[in-house]
C-alpha cells in the first residue's frame, strides 16, 4: 500500500524474467506492485484509465500464478491480469454478478491444468469444468 495506508490485501508473484518475487500490496480499490527492497519503492499498477475495469472498488484478495497472472477479489466482481499486472480485465462479470468476491486462490487441478477459485459472499465458486476467462 502506499505509505500511510493500510493494505487490505497482499500478494506475492514472480515477475516477469522470474529472477525475483514481486510483491503486490492493495490499499482500497488501489493496487501496487514491485521489488519491496527497491529504494523508490512500489508502483501503482491498478485501476487504470480502462473504464472496461470499472467500478473500481475495494481489493480484498490477491492471487498469482507462476505465468505472470495476479487475480484480483474485489467487492464488485475479479479482475485479471495476464501480463504481471501491467493491464487488467473484468473476468466472469455474467457469472459473477457484481457479487463481493473475499477470496480468490490459484492451483491445478489433476490433469496439471490452472484452476481459480473464488469465494463469494461465503459461498465457494470454481472454474472446474467452465470457460472462464480463457481458463479451463
Amino acid at each position: 500500500a502506499w505509505p500511510g495506508q493500510s493494505a487490505t490485501a497482499v500478494g506475492f508473484g514472480p515477475t516477469a524474467d522470474h529472477s525475483r518475487m514481486r510483491l503486490y500490496s492493495a490499499a482500497g480499490s488501489e493496487l501496487y506492485g514491485g521489488d519491496f527492497d527497491a529504494k523508490g519503492g512500489l508502483e501503482y499498477l491498478y485501476p487504470s484509465d480502462d473504464a472496461s475495469t470499472a467500478p473500481w472498488m475495494d481489493i480484498g484478495s490477491i492471487g498469482t500464478s507462476a505465468d505472470g497472472e495476479v487475480w484480483l477479489g474485489t467487492d464488485d466482481g475479479a479482475r485479471v491480469s495476464r501480463d504481471f499486472g501491467q493491464t487488467f480485465e473484468n473476468v466472469a462479470s455474467d457469472l459473477l454478478g457484481r457479487q463481493q468476491v473475499t477470496q480468490v486462490a490459484i492451483g491445478q487441478n489433476e490433469a496439471g491444468k490452472k484452476r481459480v477459485a473464488v469465494m463469494i459472499n461465503a459461498a465457494p465458486l470454481s472454474t472446474e469444468g467452465l470457460e472462464i476467462g480463457g481458463i479451463q
